[in-house]
């Protein structure tokens, strides 16, 4: 379904560019093509089959597109590894999924050794023969498309309002009605440059900067490094009319020495993935002359609301429900509230999947009757206007990335030292939250800062590491709320 539909549009522009890495341009046509050698590769030497599961732990690039999308046409399911992952978040995501391949770099695979999860099949893409399989032309034909609308297509993980992490199994047809409603939306159109500022492996980076793109026959901007300098270069260079970042990427632009001409060409720029912070949105406006949308999605869902461009920035609006998304205000029974009530977020429509891998307790509370309950509150308004004023779970955004407290004090008191820790976000005006504990040491025990983010270097991924710890004689009873849970818990 997704590979047909990118095929079609490869070939009515196969030669406007799908992909742009600094100097490195990427056909329509030879995405295509590649993507096509990527399956054959798949299916003819590491024996893939309908129903199998993908891991990719890679950076943005056309390797990852070519990938997924030669997954895609298999049938198989793909499924994203965040590259800063260490050995123990790799082992909790590659023991509830059955990996049949892994495709990833020569540097990156090391983790996975030390993890001890290896599955049958590696690709490492930097492997010369793997690089001439792939850019080589092609011989026979390609495999057959195998792929149905209401098969698993990628399988991401997310704490969404649940505390630890769960996998998420979504469909071609739930990847591609989020991808036509937000191309509406943002009325994004063929060989219209956006720059793709969001990691691929991420929920909101797959959909709104890989298959966005990808889908309509737009370019994706792939900046070579995540730096204002070169988000900023390839901004002018491609002539970028269309944004898609998180607000950790505007807050990095409004920093930077850029000057508003390097912004002449942008029509649209949309914030995703946490709430943007109103003095970063003020001073993009003022200095760069950038006025940023909010847009308002989950891993569960898919894009769900993105706020209208004649509406000025406000926290908490984030603008009409798109096509593929009906929102409802439930009370704390389920009911539905009325226009200006203040509940919880449930989403309906076609971008929403079915519920959570092997959750079936957790699934009968949050999916019920083709709804998905967000664990976010807000209200909406007699014109359908969306604004969210809070969750009713407590975890930590960083930047779109859903981090449970709990295994990161996990980690914490794994520690000799650690006799009790708190973890919590506290808000921060150019990151929107970082993560900070408190820690209480046993008596006569020391510990240093340095050897606190040593150990949790180790064994977590390093946007997980607290940036603020403070060493307390003890904490408040109930200030964790709840006992720790470790990563490897059911």
């Amino acid at each position: 379904m997704l590979r047909e539909l990118f095929d079609s549009v490869a070939c009515r522009q196969p030669q406007a560019p799908a992909l742009i890495e600094g100097d490195s341009r990427v056909s329509y046509a030879d995405l295509m093509a590649r993507s096509g050698r990527f399956a054959r590769h798949l299916v003819e030497r590491l024996g893939m089959q309908r129903g199998d599961c993908v891991a990719v732990c890679l950076p943005s690039g056309w390797e990852f597109a070519a990938g997924f999308l030669a997954a895609s046409g298999l049938g198989a399911i793909w499924v994203p590894f965040h590259p800063q992952w260490r050995s123990r978040e790799i082992a909790w995501l590659a023991g509830r999924v059955p990996l049949r391949v892994l495709i990833t770099n020569s540097l990156l695979v090391e983790t996975w050794r030390e993890a001890a999860v290896l599955p049958p099949g590696v690709v490492c893409i930097d492997d010369p023969a793997i690089q001439d399989a792939l850019l080589a032309p092609a011989s026979a034909p390609l495999p057959a498309s195998l792929s149905g609308a209401d098969e698993a297509s990628i399988c991401f993980t997310t704490s969404g309002s649940t505390g630890r992490p769960r996998v998420v199994l979504r469909t071609q047809a739930n990847l591609l009605a989020a991808a036509r409603s937000t191309a509406a939306a943002l009325r994004v159109e063929p060989a219209m440059p956006i720059l793709s500022a969001v990691p691929f492996h991420h929920s909101g980076g797959s959909d709104n900067c890989m298959l966005l793109p990808l889908l309509v026959g737009a370019t994706a901007v792939l900046p070579q490094s995540f730096t204002p300098a070169a988000a900023v270069a390839a901004l002018a260079r491609e002539r970028v009319r269309l944004i898609m970042g998180s607000p950790s990427i505007y807050s990095m632009l409004v920093e930077s020495a850029a000057a508003p001409a390097s912004f002449a060409t942008v029509e649209a720029a949309i914030s995703f993935g946490a709430p943007l912070a109103p003095e970063t949105a003020r001073r993009l406006e003022e200095r760069l002359g950038l006025r940023v949308r909010q847009l308002y999605g989950a891993t569960e869902t898919g894009v769900i609301a993105i706020q209208s461009p004649d509406t000025p920035f406000q926290p908490g609006v984030v603008g009409h429900p798109v096509a593929s998304a009906e929102v409802h205000i439930l009370d704390e029974h389920g009911q539905r509230l009325g226009p200006g009530c203040t509940g919880e977020v449930a989403v309906g429509g076609p971008g929403v999947v079915n519920g959570y891998l092997d959750e079936p307790v957790l699934n009968r509370e949050l999916f019920r009757d083709g709804f998905f309950r967000t664990g976010d509150l807000g209200r909406l308004d007699e014109a359908g206007t969306l604004f969210l004023c809070g969750r009713s779970k407590t975890l930590i955004n960083l930047g779109g990335t859903k981090v449970d407290p709990a295994e990161i004090e996990h980690v914490l008191l794994e520690m000799p030292a650690v006799r009790d820790c708190v973890v919590r976000g506290l808000r921060d005006p150019q990151q929107g939250e970082i993560v900070a504990a408190a820690i209480a040491l046993r008596p006569g025990c020391e510990l240093s800062r340095q050897a606190v983010v040593a150990h949790c270097r180790a064994r977590m991924a390093e946007f997980k590491i607290p940036r603020r710890i403070e060493f307390v004689d003890a904490l408040p009873a109930d200030a964790s709320g709840k006992k720790p849970q470790a990563w490897t818990a059911s």
